[in-house]
């Protein structure tokens, strides 16, 4: 598997929600004054593609995760993800933060750029490019 963010290359992440559950038309309903049901629908242009990474799948160097931050706190930017071959235009999802997060996998105070991280959560916002 191929999981590259924005030139940063990523280890064997998953989808949060799978593609196929994320719905490309979204839709409100409302009632009229004499109760006919109005019902709103438009095309989703934006879905989630978070990524995450477990126990024992997926583990992160903090020198990756120090990259990733520094993309993460970048305000109104738009990245390339490749997934699998597949291209997405992608933002950092900072409506639901935290955008990061990851479990060093042995604590320590003074963390080295090759410590190993997992339960990596990369939190995502995007379209087919």
């Amino acid at each position: 598997m191929s999981v590259i963010l924005d030139g940063t290359t990523l280890p064997d992440l998953l989808f949060v929600n799978q593609l196929f559950s994320n719905s490309t038309v979204a839709a409100e309903s409302a009632y009229a004054d004499d109760g006919t049901p109005l019902i709103y629908e438009g095309n989703v242009t934006e879905f989630d593609l978070s990524l995450y990474g477990g126990n024992d799948f997926g583990w992160i160097y903090h020198s990756v995760l120090e990259t990733l931050s520094v993309k993460a706190n970048a305000k109104g930017a738009f990245m390339t993800l490749s997934y699998e071959s597949t291209l997405y235009t992608v933002r950092f999802k900072h409506e639901a933060p935290p955008v990061l997060s990851a479990l060093p996998i042995v604590g320590r105070p003074n963390v080295a750029s090759g410590d190993w991280f997992n339960n990596v959560l990369i939190k995502l916002m995007g379209s087919e490019a």
